[in-house]
């Protein structure tokens, strides 16, 4: 495909598929909330952070030791988590577990919480 070119040689519109298509898309508040989202998902620690409690609840302590991160670092990638609805706490004494939420959010484009690379 040396030749292929990225742009039509002409300009046509086809005004019933831009209206059909229009109509479905989300409103542009849907997707700044989902795109919030995907900026909050697109650090490699959060992710890791997600495998890691999808697998046991954990301590801040213990996942700054799984991930050899200060818990400082840790913390703060768990408040950013915990705010966006992906994790629940619970206190036991002086420690606090976190945990996934049982709440999948399926509106993602490209479904990306289920996405996992081969």
């Amino acid at each position: 495909m040396k030749n292929s070119k990225l742009i039509c040689d002409v300009v046509c519109i086809d005004k019933d598929k831009i209206s059909q298509v229009r109509s479905r898309l989300s409103k542009p508040e849907k997707m700044q909330k989902e795109a919030s989202l995907h900026k909050i998902l697109g650090h490699s620690v959060r992710l890791t952070i997600l495998e890691v409690l999808d697998q046991e609840e954990c301590c801040v302590c213990d996942l700054a030791s799984i991930l050899n991160k200060p818990v400082s670092t840790v913390s703060q990638h768990l408040k950013l988590l915990k705010q966006a609805g992906f994790l629940t706490s619970r206190q036991e004494g002086k420690l606090v577990f976190y945990q996934k939420t049982d709440y999948e959010r399926p509106n993602l484009t490209l479904n990306s919480l289920n996405y996992r690379m081969g």
